[in-house]
């Protein structure tokens, strides 16, 4: 569709899915459970988006210019003083916005930490492939998702049987085995140029998401049921919410960083410069990886659940 049209051309696609959808759940859609009515701390809110706005504009710039600039330095301040404000408030509120007291919980907290690392290097790599394949191997954008789609299809048929695995290997296999996975990927697309083959970055990318199903939905399982039914509401809020935020923060700085060493290399050719970005950019995301790795061997159970 890109190619013949342009990325435009998906949106207007994903309107039509969209206004169908919302059709569908008029007509379908029936509240099962009795409403309650609840207070909406909209100051909570407002310190919330203001907060991770800050922080994601100020680390979306870094490599732009001094740290110290409005770009960078001014976003990342009001950002960091927002959200000490927002946890300060959740902490001494009855009814928080987000229920910040439930990361005492230290498998929980574990859980979320976790997810955190894992979505942030997974979306900044869903962002950066297809750069590397588009710019770098000066492949089309239907290659670009020929490439990558059979890593997709295969994290497809590994998801439902996540839960399986759960309960018989229990947590700490599947997250140790999948950071190291993780880390392998990662490093798998260190060394890669122009020239790398088509199926060696296809393979790479396979491996890259059978660790990402080995990892998504049993560590929040785990975390869950650490929790207990009865904060499961607060949890899947919590978690949810920093996750998706860490995934944002994710692509924003190790694309900031791409950009810097391709600026820095710039006095080659474009594509070498692309690359060399490329590279350093996914060493930077295999050392998440590896503290991700770490996290899950030291300190996730060793018990089944």
């Amino acid at each position: 569709i890109i190619d013949i049209w342009s990325w435009r051309a998906i949106f207007a696609i994903v309107l039509v899915i969209v206004a169908v959808d919302i059709l569908m759940a008029l007509k379908y859609m029936r509240t099962v459970n009795k409403p309650e009515k609840v207070s909406f701390d909209f100051l909570s809110m407002c310190l919330c988006a203001v907060g991770f706005c800050g922080l994601l504009i100020g680390a979306g710039n870094i490599g732009r210019g001094s740290f110290f600039s409005t770009q960078i330095g001014l976003p990342i301040t009001v950002g960091a003083l927002a959200l000490i404000l927002f946890s300060t408030r959740q902490l001494k509120s009855k009814e928080p916005f987000l229920e910040l007291r439930i990361l005492k919980v230290k498998d929980y907290f574990l859980a979320v930490v976790i997810s955190m690392l894992l979505y942030a290097v997974m979306m900044a790599g869903s962002t950066l492939f297809p750069i590397y394949i588009q710019t770098v191997c000066q492949r089309s954008a239907a290659v670009s998702g020929l490439i990558m789609m059979p890593g997709s299809l295969i994290m497809a048929v590994i998801s439902p049987f996540a839960g399986r695995f759960f309960d018989r290997f229990g947590i700490r296999r599947l997250v140790v085995w999948g950071s190291a996975l993780q880390m392998i990927s990662c490093l798998g697309v260190v060394f890669v140029n122009e020239s790398t083959p088509a199926l060696y970055i296809a393979a790479v990318y396979i491996v890259r998401l059978i660790s990402i199903g080995l990892i998504m939905m049993p560590i929040v399982t785990w975390g869950m049921i650490r929790l207990g039914p009865e904060k499961t509401a607060h949890g899947t809020a919590l978690l949810t919410s920093l996750r998706t935020i860490s995934g944002a923060f994710g692509s924003a700085i190790f694309v900031a960083v791409m950009t810097g060493v391709t600026g820095m290399t710039s006095g080659s050719l474009e594509v070498t410069a692309n690359a060399a970005g490329i590279d350093v950019t996914f060493g930077a995301m295999a050392a998440v990886a590896l503290l991700q790795f770490i996290l899950a061997a030291l300190f996730v159970g060793r018990k089944k659940h």
